[in-house]
């Protein structure tokens, strides 16, 4: 995207050092959900590589944060480009802020403090109602982002390798349409073909 002035609304991030956070570079790698072409495993950045980066608009304020419990820790918007945060996504980010003024933590510096920004969310209504007889949810602690997200990470991986499965039939069909054109191996076998041409 690019916005009115021609220079581009997105930046993009180094993904964490594995030498200083191999935890944190793993879980980037797992929130991508990529899969290696090759080996059909899931996909992570090698060791050798320094530099592996992730585009703004993975999320949420739109950089990277340093504490653990924000939302952004971790990359997690995987959907439409362009798409405007949700309700949801804007109400995790009250939520991270509203806790950590409850206990007092300090912030890791100001590009990791509250946006001045005000969230922008989508005019469409939340996915989840909550039902007559549901509990209320929760807020007295701040729950990590990575049980909800574990379970779309495995259907996108399922949906994933479902692809890479369809995407292997047609490659081994391929091969052996090649094979059966006229080539050397063809005629090699059959002497009668090869006195012919």
């Amino acid at each position: 995207m690019i916005d009115s002035d021609g220079k581009s609304k997105f930046s993009f991030f180094k993904f964490p050092s594995h030498e200083k956070q191999p935890g944190r570079r793993a879980q980037w790698a797992r929130a991508c959900a990529r899969v290696d072409a090759i080996t059909h495993k899931p996909w992570k950045p090698k060791d050798t590589v320094q530099y592996v980066y992730i585009c703004s608009a993975h999320f949420i304020s739109g950089q990277p944060s340093k504490e653990p419990g924000h939302p952004d820790y971790i990359p997690t918007k995987f959907g439409t480009p362009g798409k405007v945060p949700t309700a949801d996504e804007c109400q995790k980010l009250r939520r991270f802020w509203n806790a950590m003024s409850r206990y007092g933590k300090k912030m890791l510096g100001k590009e990791n403090g509250p946006s001045t920004k005000k969230c922008r969310v989508a005019s469409e209504p939340p996915q989840h109602q909550p039902t007559p007889d549901s509990p209320p949810p929760s807020t007295s602690s701040v729950s990590p982002p990575s049980v909800p997200q574990q379970m779309l990470f495995d259907e996108i991986s399922a949906l994933r390798a479902e692809r890479d499965a369809a995407l292997a039939e047609r490659d081994h069909a391929r091969a052996a349409l090649n094979s059966l054109r006229l080539s050397s191996n063809t005629v090699a076998d059959n002497n009668e073909k090869c006195q012919y041409y």
